[in-house]
């Protein structure tokens, strides 16, 4: 099978994300971003619950991991193209959280 003809996928596991990777020109994030970017498709489990528009309160003590609308544009960044959300934090700012976060 010629190369041309091969599908790369690229499978990762939790994104925990609460900052931008890329916001201090991150050489590691580039090089990791660059062997995504290189696939034809990319899934990550998203590790979190989008704090957007329709609001949300925290229902856990600690470990609540709410983070801004942006962080979906870094994943963006690195090149995944399918995301799961149901995970053990997608209820981590209520049911409003879930919403925003679709």
């Amino acid at each position: 099978m010629s190369a041309a003809n091969r599908l790369r996928i690229a499978v990762a596991g939790q994104s925990l994300i609460r900052r931008d990777p890329f916001a201090h020109d991150n050489p590691d994030a580039q090089a990791v971003a660059d062997i995504i970017r290189g696939c034809d498709a990319a899934f990550t489990n998203f590790e979190g619950c989008i704090a957007g528009s329709y609001g949300g309160w925290p229902t856990k003590d600690k470990a609540a991991h709410g983070v801004a609308p942006a962080m979906l544009d870094s994943l963006a960044r690195f090149g995944f193209t399918h995301l799961s959300l149901a995970n053990n934090h997608a209820g981590d700012l209520g049911p409003n959280g879930i919403l925003s976060t679709l």
